[in-house]
């Protein structure tokens, strides 16, 4: 796994000795985690995950990057060697091991080494036992974590769908905290409260550039006690003082209205216990307004939620049969889920027609609702494929204020699995969106191996169904436009179309439906694939469909090559990577589309369009790509996943490309800090340097809100416009002291620059000074060469430069950490560090260099070689 920094000279485990503290801690740590292995072998759904060494060896990975002290590698199948000078560890896991608990003494022996031998972390770190844990969670799957006390309260309420607040939706809206939605008949808008309304201060305490985490815990509280907001209204010209009182709010979860005058549309933003009785409600006061022919329910932004909310929106409409059953690992029940759940005669929606809409964003308990009613004949899926989690979830409490929350098993609707992919609409929308230099195709355009908790188990049915029709639908957005997130209702083209099935053909058997339909859907097909050919004759894409039968496409018949402009891609300028694909076979190609796969976010995704082929015909499709300009030189391979009507054909070689980086800015600041000429008051100027070869724009400099009462942010934020290479600017702050301290405070602050990525975090401690500190900035990495050593293998060298002083260096390949030196501050403002290097055809490696300096600063050094 790790290759240590330094030859390891230890043979046996070394005990390290426990001072009384640490001996606490570990008793501690050893109770919630003792609890939280044993839940994973008793419990985890995916039992033939669950291989002590491998998760151990996951565990070491995860807790090297958290602690950068902390190096181990593997020493055999089911040896490791652990260390953070000066203390080291072997660990040899006996060949009787087999559940996870028993991974515990050798984790708490690591929890020493931490408690010992790194960097302490901070007052607000999750508890070491979280971390642990979350260390062994990490080789499973992604949605199995632990959720320390706020985090799961916060997990509670989107559950319960309620809490005791005063029912406003915050966040910031031109740097200040702003009331976004204030929901009808809460404590909030009986109180006057308004959308748009500023917090300038929650009970007497300011709000500049408080977190919106922070002014949520503020304002909540327990029903029937006050919170007073200092409110801005815009056209007031005084600030508005207004007390609520807190009671308990629903969180709303359905928007409802008509589609014309005879259809409902619901659009459902997620699943809690409280979204049935809402759902029921809303729905039924627009049944009042006259007879409708269906309702439209809008998943296609629904992740999930409440396994019992979801079902009980089911139940609604269904008044018998099954709707969900779980299952554990091999079939059995699992306790603490209900293993059954059936429909009941309470059907106010019986005699309604439905039509789901679906896409990729459609997860969990939305495929659950989907899939329950549409597996009982109840109901017509339309839209995009569903995003395919069949799991579901189960939180446990560790005794400590945390909770695990685990994947313990399959939800079924009405038996049968969600298929792992997704599920597939009876009506496919295959929605391709054409932007200047990019295109997004149809999520049936998936051709990456699931992970392991997407798949489909083999012992399970899974609900596989094939569309009754595909109906493409090709978007054109102007470059200088974004896809727009939420469409009118009345406008969206799969509304309508849904809207139009159910007033023609709807019923409450969903295969009665779909067969009326047919003839009407085949219609709507040939005109769609005619609207989508006459778009994309306009970008040069011939979009013929074959005749008949055609004949199956190899990807050997497909010659491919994959060229950037000027042979490299510039980090920060917009370059054009071009895909030529030429038809060596003897049989046309038709409808040929493909996408670029590559590891790097920049290229992966990309679509290609080419259309039509025939024998020796070749057509080229180009796309704009503009990397970020924080990038460092890498090289990516790129490969090109090629599609037809009839799914996934194959991918190509891999072509390298290469990106290359550009000068950057290199920010510096210095400190001083003077009193006031009010009481209290205290003036922090920052001087700004920037060192760098290029000019830095939109520099901004923000204190955060202190969490504590003691310091009040006065004039908290700047922004510089242009700070030339090689030149200074000076900002003034101001903070004022609410009370007398006993000690120093510190304020902490950002310093950014969007366009290279920057952002430094800085430390001010209020107290007053002579004269400006020293200039202080994160340190500088950059690569020096490459060198070869006697046996022959390739070593990239890195430069770490840093006036202040360097603390520590470490050094990455891939999830190997082959390098750690703890370095002498006082001594050390230049380090080099030699990476070992084996380029491979058609592959790259992430490098990571990562250094600190004495002041705390840190910079990351990444990229693909």
């Amino acid at each position: 796994m790790k290759k240590f920094s330094r030859l390891l000279s230890v043979v046996a485990v070394v005990f390290l000795a426990l001072t009384p503290a640490a001996a606490a801690a570990s008793e501690v740590v050893g109770a919630s985690l003792t609890r939280g292995l044993d839940l994973i072998d008793r419990a985890y759904l995916f039992d033939s995950k669950l291989d002590p060494p491998e998760l151990l060896d996951a565990a070491l990975e995860y807790l090297e990057r958290k602690y950068p002290e902390v190096i181990s590698r593997r020493a055999g199948d089911r040896a490791f060697l652990v260390e953070a000078d000066p203390c080291r560890m072997r660990i040899e896991l006996p060949p009787a091991i087999e559940s996870v608990g028993e991974l515990a003494p050798w984790l708490e022996r690591t929890a020493r080494i931490i408690q010992r031998c790194t960097t302490k972390p901070k007052k607000d770190a999750p508890p070491l036992e979280s971390i642990l844990l979350r260390a062994v969670l990490s080789g499973l799957d992604r949605y199995s974590t632990v959720f320390d006390a706020e985090r799961r309260t916060e997990h509670s309420i989107q559950f319960r769908g309620k809490l005791a607040g005063i029912g406003a939706r915050i966040g910031i809206r031109n740097e200040k905290l702003t009331l976004i939605t204030v929901y009808r008949e809460s404590p909030a808008y009986r109180a006057g409260l308004r959308d748009g309304d500023v917090v300038r201060r929650i009970d007497d305490v300011s709000t500049t550039n408080m977190l919106v985490s922070e002014a949520v815990h503020r304002i909540r509280g327990d029903a029937g006690t006050q919170v007073r907001l200092t409110i801005e209204r815009p056209g007031e010209p005084d600030l508005l003082p207004i007390v609520v009182t807190r009671d308990i709010v629903v969180i709303p979860s359905v928007k409802a209205q008509r589609v014309g005058t005879d259809i409902v549309y619901a659009e459902i933003s997620h699943f809690s216990q409280t979204t049935p009785d809402d759902f029921r409600r809303r729905v039924s006061a627009l049944l009042d307004e006259g007879p409708v022919r269906g309702v439209i329910i809008d998943l296609r932004h629904n992740s999930g939620g409440s396994m019992l909310g979801s079902a009980a929106i089911g139940d609604l409409f269904l008044s018998e049969g099954v709707l969900i059953t779980t299952a554990g690992r091999h079939g059995e029940p699992i306790g603490g889920l209900t293993a059954q759940i059936r429909a009941t005669e309470d059907t106010p929606f019986a005699d309604l027609p439905v039509v789901f809409l679906t896409s990729p964003h459609t997860a969990s308990g939305s495929e659950l609702l989907a899939g329950s009613l549409r597996n009982n004949d109840r109901a017509v899926l339309a839209g995009e494929r569903t995003f395919g989690k069949g799991t579901v979830q189960k939180t446990y409490g560790l005794g400590n204020g945390s909770a695990l929350k685990l994947t313990v098993g399959n939800f079924l609707p009405n038996g049968r699995a969600i298929p792992g992919g997704g599920m597939i609409p009876d009506v496919e929308v295959d929605r391709y969106v054409i932007t200047d230099g990019r295109v997004r195709l149809p999520a049936s355009h998936a051709g990456k191996e699931l992970p392991f908790w997407l798949q489909t188990p083999a012992w399970l049915q899974a609900s596989h169904r094939k569309a009754l029709v595909v109906i493409p639908q090709v978007e054109e957005i102007g470059d200088d436009d974004k896809e727009p997130a939420d469409v009118q209702v009345e406008r969206d083209p799969l509304v309508n179309l849904a809207a139009d099935l159910l007033r023609g053909y709807g019923s409450t058997s969903a295969a009665r439906m779909l067969a009326l339909a047919s003839g009407w859907l085949a219609e709507r097909k040939m005109e769609a694939e005619q609207a989508a050919a006459q778009v994309l004759v306009r970008h040069g894409v011939d979009w013929r469909g074959a005749p008949g039968a055609a004949a199956p496409v190899s990807v050997d018949q497909l010659e491919v090559s994959v060229t950037a402009d000027g042979d490299v891609i510039k980090a920060g300028e917009e370059t054009k990577i071009t895909v030529s694909v030429r038809n060596s076979g003897s049989t046309p190609v038709y409808r040929l589309r493909g996408k670029l796969a590559a590891d790097s976010g920049i290229l992966d995704g990309r679509g290609l369009l080419f259309g039509y082929l025939a024998p020796g015909g070749r057509h080229t499709w180009t796309t704009v790509v503009k990397p970020p300009r924080a990038l460092h030189t890498s090289r990516l391979p790129v490969r090109v996943e090629f599609y037809d009507d009839h799914g996934l054909i194959g991918r190509s070689k891999p072509t390298a490309l290469v990106i290359e980086e550009i000068s950057r800015p290199r920010l510096l600041y210095r400190m001083h800090v003077r009193a006031g000429e009010e009481p209290g008051v205290l003036r922090v100027t920052l001087d700004l340097a920037n060192r760098g070869a290029v000019a830095a724009n939109d520099v901004r400099v923000a204190l955060r809100h202190p969490k504590s009462n003691e310091v009040e942010i006065l004039q908290g934020t700047a922004t510089l416009e242009h700070l030339a290479g090689g030149s200074t600017e000076t900002i003034e702050l101001s903070v004022k002291m609410l009370v007398t301290p006993t000690e120093t405070p510190i304020v902490e602050g950002t310093i950014s620059e969007s366009d290279y990525g920057i952002f430094e975090t800085v430390k001010i401690p209020l107290e007053p000074t002579d004269r400006p500190g020293r200039w202080r900035g994160p340190p500088e990495i950059s690569i020096a060469g490459v060198t070869r050593a006697d046996d022959g293998r390739r070593r990239l060298v890195f430069r770490i430069r840093d006036e202040s002083g360097l603390v520590w260096a470490l050094s990455r390949v891939g999830d190997d950490q082959v390098g750690y030196e703890r370095l002498s501050p006082g001594l050390t403002t230049e380090y080099t560090v030699r990476v070992p290097w084996t380029p491979k055809e058609g592959e790259s490696q992430r490098i990571v260099v990562r250094a600190a300096d004495r002041d705390g600063m840190q910079t990351v050094f990444s990229t693909d070689l």
